[in-house]
């Protein structure tokens, strides 16, 4: 749709503000040679792009052969915790059921963490082509009645559960600022992250969650032993400074205005 919008755009010329979500720039250029050129020719057609993480950024500026003005701003969260909920033992995934996302390998962490505290469960939220082979998966593991599928749901409902889980689960390949991390912390969920460039930017090791490397040595465990008072007063801190709904809507609205207000 990008492409379609920069060739379109050849005659009329009219300023071209592009949003570069994570797969895009961090993923579809390593596809192939036409798929690194079509990235290419739209963030060089584009008059300034958006980022919502510093790790792409740095992507967008090694693809650009012209200079460009890249800000990094991510979409932001409002407040979304709900104190008439109860947190439970509970960890929460709602990533795509896709090889990308490793939900097996969250249904792996979690069969060994339940071993140790048998009280938790997991609950999956979303869909994908790997679904049925989760399922079938998570019931080899022995997580029968510990994992519940639920399906896509609703944003509310989505919310009721981030609010009831105590940990929150997303351990992807490549990934840029993931909305429902944000969402999870606003929460005050303990996050559990794959150890990669764009969680660095939002979670401290044992500090306000766990950055869980390819050979996980007991992530859902410590995360359980942190101090959930704490991490929440550091994560609120944090969305504030970082990722205020308000304050990025004033900077998309800064961007778009300073090109509009143009001759």
């Amino acid at each position: 749709m990008a492409l379609a919008a920069c060739l379109s755009n050849r005659a009329h010329k009219a300023p071209i503000i592009i949003t570069a979500l994570g797969s895009d720039v961090l993923l579809v250029p390593r596809q192939g040679w036409l798929q690194r050129k079509m990235v290419e020719h739209v963030l060089n057609s584009s008059d300034h792009i958006t980022c919502d993480a510093q790790v792409s950024a740095r992507a967008v500026s090694a693809l650009l052969t012209r200079e460009r003005p890249v800000t990094v701003v991510n979409f932001g969260v409002g407040p979304l915790h709900d104190p008439d909920i109860k947190k439970e033992k509970i960890v929460y995934s709602n990533r795509l059921h896709e090889k990308l996302y490793r939900i097996d390998k969250v249904l792996e962490m979690f069969a060994e963490f339940t071993a140790l505290d048998p009280q938790w469960k997991l609950i999956i939220a979303g869909q994908g082509s790997l679904t049925e082979s989760l399922k079938l998966e998570s019931a080899r593991l022995g997580l029968a009645g510990k994992t519940e599928f639920v399906g896509w749901l609703s944003p509310d409902e989505n919310i009721i559960h981030y609010n009831r889980a105590r940990i929150y689960i997303s351990i992807p390949q490549v990934d840029a600022t993931s909305v429902s991390l944000l969402e999870a912390m606003a929460c005050d969920c303990i996050p559990v992250v794959s150890d990669i460039p764009a969680n660095r930017e939002w979670v401290q090791n044992r500090i306000n969650g766990i950055l869980c490397s390819d050979n996980d040595e007991g992530s859902l465990y410590q995360a359980a032993g942190l101090d959930p008072v704490e991490i929440l007063r550091y994560n609120r801190t944090l969305l504030k400074k970082m990722a205020d709904r308000d304050r990025s809507r004033e900077t998309f609205l800064s961007i778009y205005e300073n090109y509009l207000s143009r001759p």
